[in-house]
């Protein structure tokens, strides 16, 4: 076996697909503060959306000769109220159970793909 991952579980607090992990230590520390700005920011949300400054966001990829490229777009198919709910659901602190150490993402990748194989081999 060639994988390498933590022992024990970290949690996300990223906002994006990448970031930080902590220790469930550091992870109360911020509860607290995470629930009151929490509460701020989805206040400052909806006053600004009836004022027009904020709009429902969603993002696609194309492919223009071949590259990849990210296209940003205010989706009108969405009210604003649906989307600060989703900003403020998926922006909040998650377990992660599983995770790798690596030096790269493909190398993230092989770790994961050796260790699913190993994992079925023993659940066999």
């Amino acid at each position: 076996m060639n994988y390498k991952k933590y022992d024990g579980t970290l949690f996300n607090i990223s906002s994006c697909a990448c970031g930080v992990l902590v220790k469930e230590k550091t992870m109360k520390r911020l509860a607290g503060l995470y629930a009151k700005h929490l509460d701020e920011v989805k206040t400052i949300l909806k006053d600004e959306a009836e004022r027009g400054n904020v709009f429902p966001y969603m993002w696609t990829l194309v492919y223009p000769a071949g590259k990849q490229t990210e296209v940003t777009f205010i989706d009108e198919s969405r009210t604003v109220d649906e989307a600060v709910r989703c900003a403020t659901l998926y922006n909040q602190p998650r377990e992660e159970k599983l995770v790798f150490i690596s030096q790269s993402m493909n190398d993230a990748k092989q770790q994961a793909e050796e260790y699913y194989e190993h994992q079925k081999g023993t659940n066999a």
